[in-house]
């Protein structure tokens, strides 16, 4: 098989299958409260230092991967031409496969979809 053989879409694939697979979710499920808290904040400005707060409490390899991850996404928005991939298409893409309540699976698929909806 090829490159002309390859699937296109296999990359994106395996990427959201590495971040879904990741025991208690990349920005780690124990942090999902804390994580919407800081979402619910007035100003830019304040949800930009609760978020920074939140991320400290991360794992440390959790949060390389985090700072990594984020370089490569917006790498990936500058060139939305291209990509079709702006920060939007993105988060709806990546953001569910990095955050979730510990108790996803068992919510009514309504509230599964709000959730991921803030996650985004």
């Amino acid at each position: 098989m090829g490159p002309k053989d390859s699937d296109p879409y296999l990359p994106k694939t395996s990427f959201q299958d590495f971040l879904r697979n990741i025991p208690s979710k990349l920005l780690s499920a124990d942090l999902y409260e804390k994580w919407m808290q800081a979402l619910e904040k007035p100003s830019k400005q304040e949800k930009i230092e609760e978020l920074k707060e939140v991320a400290d409490k991360l794992p440390r390899p959790n949060l390389v991967l985090l700072k990594h991850l984020l370089s490569l996404l917006h790498h990936i928005s500058q060139n939305a031409e291209t990509t079709r991939m702006d920060s939007s298409n993105l988060a709806i893409c990546v953001g569910p496969n990095m955050l979730s309540p510990e108790t996803d699976n068992t919510l009514p698929l309504e509230v599964q979809k709000e959730m991921n909806d803030k996650v985004c």
